[in-house]
Formats: structure tokens, sequence, C-alpha cells
């Protein structure tokens, strides 16, 4: 008798997209990378800089589904960033 086994698909939860910017990516797989860009005019801010710090002007920035090792489910390699306004 043989048998099949069928691994389930990891995936990361879904990503919607940033106030004034865009990131690639759709299926959000195991391994899969995104890529975070802001419109002209805005930078990548990421969720742990502080309202006050100097925020060091980026064009893009990239975050990888990951595998949670406890839970065995995707997870992100680190929390989404956003689009800042060049003038605040």
């Amino acid at each position: 008798m043989n048998y099949v086994y069928e691994i389930p698909e990891v995936r990361c939860p879904r990503l919607s997209q940033p106030r004034n910017g865009i990131h690639t990516g759709s299926r959000f797989r195991l391994d899969e990378e995104v890529v975070y860009q802001c419109n002209r005019g805005y930078s990548l801010v990421w969720p742990d800089a502080e309202e006050d710090d100097d925020v060091t002007e980026q064009e893009s920035g990239v975050i990888q589904c990951i595998l949670d090792e406890e839970t065995n489910e995707g997870m992100w390699s680190a929390q989404p960033p956003s689009c800042r306004s060049k003038l605040f």
C-alpha cells in the first residue's frame, strides 16, 4: 500500500498596501520577500522607530515570510513599514 502525504503550503498573513506606497507580492508564501516602496515625497518608516527619531530616508525595504518554529505557521520577519511624509 502506498501512502501519499500532502504537506500543507505555508503562507504568511495577508498584507495591505501601505498608504502612500506599494509592496510587491500577493501570495505570501514561505521564503517569499515583499519589497515596500513609498511614493515620491514619502520615506519608509519601520514600526519600532520613535516618533521623534530622525528617520533614515529609505526608498524601499524588505520583509520575508519565515516559519515560526513553535507554531509551524508563517510569520513576517519584521512588522510592515509605513510611508511618512518627508515634510513631517
